[in-house]
């Protein structure tokens, strides 16, 4: 192995040197300089001279005469003619640089910048370099500010600049950053001050080496001149606070520019004194509120607003939900930073000669301007679904089609919509309410509404069915409370109509009853929990009184697992699951476009689907199910093979979980789900009653049941290959046989959530009354 003894010897004898940035400057026409020089040259053995003057005078001369073409004997006439009034044995500037042992010959000042400064005209004018000459600009941040910093410095686009930055450059740094693998190590302000004093050692430059805090901002703002302009590039959204604070009371004007889409931020506070901080984007966050902030994720959220992650662009927002998982910070690349940089300077410019004097955001997409050409999109092939709602006229068409039966029906129409009422307060995927009901002569008819249904997350609609059926239970409870025996059946023209159900109400001489009856008092207060577990433990008490509910079941079965291990890992398929089916096109659209709803009064509108706020998700995983919605960002994540945060998510809520259980019925087949739907809501119930959390998971059982059913055409071959794994797992961990339809796969825990119960549409929008 090889040591760093080398390396800290040399780090000791630089210690002197290492945050210097200012070479030392000997002009030849002072006594002491040249003593002091001559004392260097003396000591420094090793020092590297470079003395170019001749030429740095060549093109002085080129410049003054800009119509002659040079010639020697031209040149030495210019030269001796200068020479009368001008010593060139005293003429020009040593300039020492102590980090690299060198010393450098230069034009004096004057001279020096028109040089410099000659192939600026004229796109700079002489007089508006003069103006820029008596600029401050003052930089916070040195990631995109360094080339914010050198490209102005380039340019002379101000006589003077304060860099502030408390960070040291990292080898990481340098896929943006211009600079040596030896500095390494070195603050970036050094970096930076050293680099530019390279090009022009009679630039001013100052450092903040701590970077930009309470105690030194007003000296960064004010200093001996205050700033003419103020260059944020920082990622600590309490400084970026602090600093457009102090400069808005100052009618110090701010720039910012992002490198993703080359996003540019004006705010002339020197002109709108008004003017709320970063376009109104953080109502209400102080810098005192900001500072108090410690964990990353809630730093990244207060950020948010400012990046607008919405408008992004798509490999930003694919980046942004990695971080934490495959990556550990924003991306960012040279080339984004140096177009950015460049345009930066050249506001920087105009604001300075006062030629540009709005506020706003600012956009310049590279890959939009330079992109192929736009191929009209083709449709994704996917197998077809009836999406239409019934008609009233179809549904009664249908109706005719039912064979009479002799059984009477003696129910009144109020008591069939309390009935209604109460079936509807079922559960549902994603609170589709996957049903429609219609009543006639004292009969009620529900049919599946195939517009509420998800064709790739629910498979077949056996998830639709199974709810069906939940709220057929539902319905058959409250009318035996109303002293009628309820009589359905189930599918009277075949699985494939969609009449799902035929229902009677004969009147009953003495009070019907059923084992599950008294669960009907805890159908509003059941709820889809999806809090975490809350440590408690579930005694055997309560699972034994929670699993008798099947007693008595012929076909039905009920599995626990109470392996903690085993439930972790089982929580990791479905994670997977979970992920795969929002990763797909198909899968992402259905749940970001139909159920998910954004906003209160979105879901208020629609009463039904799931309102964002419900979940209980952190702040951090809402932005990313944000991110997520567009789908050219998953489409870039599973060309990545990336997107775990969507199954971390699961795993990490599903930690103490004590007990996992799956609901099978046997074969398969639309009244199969019907049923296990009616056992479905008998357990749902049953753990409301015992004060259980009860969490319901359908991506694994629709996406088994896909593959077992040889309906795949909608899943790619890698998708094939991932659910075919999950399934082998997930068979290992929990009973599942392939002769059994499963139902239901559910966690059950304890947990002090209680959320709110979901909306439903109201009887107008789900019955139809002949």
């Amino acid at each position: 192995m090889i040591t760093n003894k080398r390396a800290s010897t040399t780090q000791a004898e630089n210690k002197e040197i290492k945050d210097l940035y200012t070479p030392r400057a000997f002009r030849n026409g002072l006594e002491t300089d040249t003593q002091q020089l001559k004392k260097l040259l003396a000591e420094n053995k090793n020092l590297v001279i470079f003395n170019t003057l001749e030429q740095q005078l060549k093109e002085l001369y080129q410049i003054e005469h800009p119509k002659t073409k040079y010639v020697i004997e031209e040149f030495k006439s210019w030269y001796d003619r200068r020479s009368n009034t001008l010593d060139w044995e005293t003429y020009g500037v040593w300039f020492y640089y102590p980090w690299s042992n060198t010393l450098v010959l230069t034009l004096e000042e004057a001279d020096f910048i028109q040089v410099r400064t000659a192939r600026n005209k004229y796109k700079i004018t002489q007089e508006e370099q003069e103006v820029l000459a008596k600029k401050t600009i003052g930089i916070v941040g040195l990631s995109v500010g360094k080339s914010v910093a050198m490209t102005l410095a380039m340019e002379r686009g101000c006589g003077a600049l304060r860099i502030a930055d408390f960070d040291t450059l990292e080898l990481h740094n340098l896929n943006r950053i211009r600079t040596g693998i030896k500095n390494i190590g070195l603050k970036k302000t050094v970096s930076v001050a050293r680099e530019i004093s390279e090009i022009d050692p009679y630039l001013r430059v100052t450092c903040f080496h701590e970077g930009i805090t309470e105690e030194n901002i007003d000296t960064f703002l004010k200093g001996d001149k205050k700033l003419d302009l103020l260059i944020e590039e920082c990622d600590n959204v309490a400084v970026k606070v602090l600093a457009r604070t102090k400069a808005k009371s100052l009618g110090i004007p701010v720039l910012m520019e992002a490198s993703d889409r080359t996003t540019i931020d004006v705010e002339r506070f020197d002109l709108e004194p008004e003017r709320p901080l970063l376009h109104g984007r953080i109502p209400g966050l102080t810098y005192e509120k900001l500072k108090q902030i410690k964990d990353k994720e809630q730093a990244a959220l207060a950020l948010m607003p400012i990046v607008d992650l919405p408008n992004a662009s798509t490999r930003l927002k694919a980046s942004a939900l990695e971080v934490g998982e495959s990556i550990t910070t924003w991306p960012q690349l040279a080339s984004a930073v140096d177009t950015g940089a460049g345009i930066c300077a050249h506001i920087s410019r105009r604001i300075l000669l006062n030629e540009f004097h709005e506020s706003g955001r600012y956009q310049i997409d590279i890959d939009e301007i330079f992109s192929d050409k736009k191929e009209e999109k083709i449709e994704a092939d996917y197998p077809k679904h009836q999406k239409t709602t019934l008609s009233k006229s179809e549904q009664e068409s249908i109706i005719r089609l039912v064979p009479k039966t002799n059984v009477v029906s003696e129910i009144g129409l109020d008591d069939i919509k309390v009935i209604v009422k109460e079936a509807i307060l079922a559960p549902s995927g994603g609170n589709s309410q996957p049903w429609q009901w219609y009543t006639k002569g004292q009969v009620l008819y529900v049919f599946i509404d195939h517009m509420e249904t998800s064709p790739f997350a629910d498979f077949d609609n056996i998830g639709s069915y199974a709810s069906i059926g939940a709220a057929i239970e539902n319905a058959e409870m409250k009318a035996r409370s109303l002293g009628y025996l309820p009589n359905t059946k189930l599918f009277p023209l075949g699985e494939r109509s969609p009449l799902v159900a035929k229902m009677t109400f004969p009147k009953s001489d003495q009070q019907p009853k059923s084992p599950f009856d008294h669960l009907l008092h805890f159908t509003t207060e059941r709820r889809t929990d999806r809090g975490i577990h809350n440590g408690k433990t579930i005694t055997s008490k309560e699972i034994k009184a929670f699993t008798d509910i099947m007693a008595g079941a012929s076909k039905a079965r009920l599995d626990i697992l109470g392996d903690t291990d085993k439930i972790q890992q089982l929580s990791y398929i479905v994670g997977e699951a979970e992920k795969l089916r929002l990763m797909h096109p198909e899968g992402n659209n259905e749940f970001f476009r139909k159920e998910l709803k954004w906003t209160a009064e979105e879901y208020e509108q629609a009463k039904a689907g799931i309102y964002i706020e419900t979940l209980n998700f952190p702040e951090v995983l809402k932005a990313g199910m944000m991110l997520a919605s567009d789908p050219e960002v998953t489409d870039l994540l599973n060309q990545w093979d990336k997107g775990n945060r969507f199954s971390d998510s699961w795993v990490f809520s599903s930690i103490g979980v004590p007990y996992m259980g799956m609901l099978s019925m046997p074969a398969y087949g639309q009244s199969t789900y019907v049923e296990g739907g009616r056992w479905m809501q008998r357990l749902w119930l049953k753990a409301t009653e015992l004060g259980l959390a009860f969490q319901p998971v359908h991506s694994p059982i629709s996406f088994f049941a896909r593959i077992d059913r040889s309906d795949a055409a909608i899943l790619s071959e890698n998708y094939r290959e991932n659910i075919q794994s999950l399934k082998t797992k997930f068979k290992k961990l929990m009973p599942l046989q392939d002769s059994r339809s499963n139902i239901l796969l559910f966690k059950l825990y304890k947990s002090d959530l209680t959320n709110p119960p979901k909306l439903r549409k109201g009887l107008d929008k789900v019955l139809c009354i002949e």
